[in-house]
This record gives structure tokens, sequence and C-alpha cells, in this order.
């Protein structure tokens, strides 16, 4: 079967992706929150809508860069329908 995101040739995504969550919790805890105090609801909220918009910044990203890369490559193409017709034949006959 296809994998959508092999590890073995997509291990510059895994490892960006990673150094990227890293990059905004040491943005987020060590230069953004250095001092303790108490969150109002404003700045909660302020929050959540970046975090927010990020995740769906990446999400759309992510959507473009499958859309381009699915095109090449016809393992990506197959859909799991075909995939399980030509892996599982059906077993039952159809004579009556």
């Amino acid at each position: 079967m296809a994998e959508l995101f092999p590890i073995a040739e997509y291990w510059w995504f895994y490892l960006a992706f990673v150094g990227f969550v890293v990059l905004l919790l040491s943005l987020d805890l060590g230069v953004f929150h250095r001092k303790a105090h108490a969150v109002s609801f404003r700045e909660s909220a302020i929050w959540t809508a970046v975090w927010i918009a990020i995740a769906l910044l990446f999400n759309f990203a992510l959507y473009h860069y499958s859309l381009w890369k699915f095109a090449q490559d016809p393992r990506l193409l197959i859909s799991p329908a075909t995939w399980s017709r030509n892996h599982f034949p059906s077993t039952t006959s159809s004579s009556s």
C-alpha cells in the first residue's frame, strides 16, 4: 500500500516540522511570556486566535503541497476503494 508521506522520502519535512514546533514553543515560552502574570480574557483570546491562525496556515500549506505532490506521484493517486478492490477481490460469486 502506498504511504502518503513515507519517512524515508520526507525526512526533511518531518525534521522541519519538529524544528518549527520547537521554535514556536521557545518563542512562546521564552520570549512572549517571560514574566508570570494574570492572563486576561482578551489576552487569552488573542493568543488562541494567533495559534489557530498558525495551525490553519500550516494546514493550507500542507493541502496545497499535497495537491501538487499527488499529481506527480502515481502511487498517491490510488484511492482506497481502488486499492482494496485490487488487493482484496470479492469472494462472493454472482451465480444464482
